[in-house]
């Protein structure tokens, strides 16, 4: 693995785009290292703005009959 200070931020956009399957940057991105007792790597994307996921969640919840 790369050592996170050598990576550009536009390999992170291109990455993130390639993951993600969107066309905008990444909010914030967060890269963590962790030696002991295990070693650990974590490479986090925060997305620009919020999943149209979440607004389909709600209308389905939304639109749920109650049963009496």
């Amino acid at each position: 693995m790369e050592d996170g200070k050598s990576i550009t931020e536009d390999e992170h956009t291109e990455f993130y785009r390639f993951i993600t399957g969107q066309y905008d940057k990444p909010r914030y991105t967060l890269q963590y290292k962790i030696d002991v007792p295990i070693n650990l790597r974590a490479l986090i994307y925060i997305p620009q703005y919020k999943p149209s996921l979440f607004k389909n969640y709600k209308k389905a919840k939304n639109s749920r009959r109650k049963i009496d």
